[in-house]
């Protein structure tokens, strides 16, 4: 009987502790520095046959912007013709403006660069990174 009694009131401690579900909090980090939308790629190649790709994107204000980090993947296809994608790599230096000029050599016909936009806010918050950009690339023979 004692235990049942001890049972009793744990359980109604329980319940009685319960509330209801309150909504999830948007972490501020996500909205105190603005997101970079429109990323945008020109490519093209340079005169010792490497590929070039020219990115620009906007922000809605650069006003808590410090810095933007750009990452790279590239991938290719192997022999049996599947798409290998290697890890996303952040392109150094940081960039302090909306556009930045990446390069580097083939190592097949075709390569497919993925790109994405990390930006750093002045009060050292790191906010919501842009949509990927995949961009295709072809080796003129």
């Amino acid at each position: 009987m004692k235990n049942t009694i001890y049972l009793f009131t744990f359980l109604c401690l329980i319940f009685a502790a319960c509330n209801s579900p309150e909504d999830i909090v948007e972490p501020t980090h996500l909205t105190r520095v603005p997101v970079p939308t429109g990323l945008q790629a020109i490519k093209d190649t340079t005169v010792t046959g490497k590929a070039k790709v020219s990115l620009t994107w906007t922000v809605s204000s650069m006003e808590n912007i410090k810095t933007f980090e750009v990452q790279r993947a590239v991938s290719a296809t192997d022999k049996t013709g599947k798409d290998v994608k290697t890890k996303y790599y952040p392109m150094q230096p940081p960039v302090t403006v909306a556009a930045i000029v990446d390069s580097f050599s083939f190592t097949t016909d075709t390569v497919y660069a993925y790109y994405s936009v990390i930006p750093t806010g002045k009060d050292r918050f790191i906010g919501k990174g842009s949509d990927t950009l995949k961009v295709i690339i072809t080796k003129l023979n």
